[in-house]
């Protein structure tokens, strides 16, 4: 089955779109990619952010990845605040 250029510049665009809004205030991609996927290409909305949150999984990890490789990432810290009790309640 091929793919319809309609397609493929929704998704580009998408993707431009979603890249600008995480990069410039760190918003998710959800914020574009979701009513991108259900306006325009006709995914149900379950499907949509289910592919959202699999870009946030992959990019989320890419740049934990980045972070520790350049030494930015002190992991001892973060298990420690992770693991301290939580004083909401």
């Amino acid at each position: 089955m091929p793919v319809e250029i309609l397609e493929i510049l929704v998704i580009l665009f998408a993707g431009w779109g979603a890249g600008v809004v995480t990069g410039l205030i760190g918003a998710s991609a959800a914020v574009i990619i979701v009513p991108s996927l259900v306006a325009f290409l006709g995914y149900g909305p379950y499907e949509a952010i289910g592919v959202s949150l699999a870009s946030d999984v992959i990019a989320s990890s890419v740049a934990a990845y980045t972070y520790r490789k350049h030494g930015n990432l002190d992991l001892r810290s973060g298990i420690q605040i992770r693991s301290s009790p939580s004083s909401a309640r």
